[in-house]
């Protein structure tokens, strides 16, 4: 729910992922104040740390395991690097900064410093199995403890565990960006939509996998759409 205050190292990119201790040290820092929203991707490399000792694995190899194979999301997963051209059989996108006179530079490779963070290279086709399939995971009360609200963001929006959570909207949803990306991935309640937007520079999405996911939801021409299954299929016009 990011309420734990855990605290965020000063540079969360480098050119491989190090060791978590020559990150934070010994012990993870908890300075924010608990109890009240505040990202934190420190918060979710300690996750990492539990699950990998509970599983006997790297949080690599149990997510994998866990959740990336059962969910046929084949084109996703956590390098150690930035991924070469070829890797995995597609072309990794370059990233790029905006600069002050609205160039386009692209960006040194680099990587998250917290896999469990920010450390899963994957496509949007992957990210919508992920959204339409992971309650088939997870016993039903987990699932349904998840997308209930536990803490408030300061716009308002409630959160579940990992999940921002829209009662109103009957919607979940989770975003991410770093130097030279974004991400934004949005699902309905029910589970029967989801919908996946990303782009290689650092750039709001919401708004736009917002107008993308309502059109959707509504069954225009030209929507993708889901089965439930963690499959997903095109339609146009």
């Amino acid at each position: 729910t990011h309420t734990a205050g855990v605290s965020d190292p000063a540079e969360l990119s480098a050119p491989a992922v190090p060791d978590l201790e020559s990150v934070t040290g010994p012990v993870i820092a908890c300075t924010g104040k608990r109890g009240t929203f505040g990202p934190s991707h420190a918060g979710y490399a300690a996750l990492g740390e539990i699950i990998a000792e509970r599983t006997g694995l790297t949080y690599q190899e149990a997510v994998t395991r866990l959740v990336l194979r059962p969910l046929d999301m084949g084109h996703s997963r956590f390098p150690g690097t930035r991924p070469a051209d070829g890797d995995a059989g597609y072309p990794p996108v370059t990233e790029y900064v905006v600069t002050a006179d609205q160039a386009f530079t692209p960006l040194d490779a680099a990587v998250c410093v917290f896999p469990a963070a920010g450390g899963l290279w994957a496509t949007a086709a992957d990210l919508v199995r992920f959204g339409l399939g992971w309650p088939s995971l997870l016993p039903r009360t987990l699932t349904a403890q998840a997308c209930r609200p536990h803490a408030k963001q300061l716009n308002g929006i409630h959160v579940g565990l990992g999940w921002a959570v829209n009662e109103p909207a009957r919607l979940i949803g989770i975003v991410g960006e770093g130097p030279g990306s974004a991400a934004s991935l949005l699902v309905s309640s029910d589970g029967s939509h989801a919908c996946a937007a990303m782009a290689n520079r650092q750039i709001l999405l919401e708004p736009i996998a917002w107008q993308a996911f309502t059109r959707m939801r509504n069954g225009p021409a030209g929507a993708e759409t889901g089965d439930g299954k963690g499959k997903t299929s095109a339609r146009s016009e």
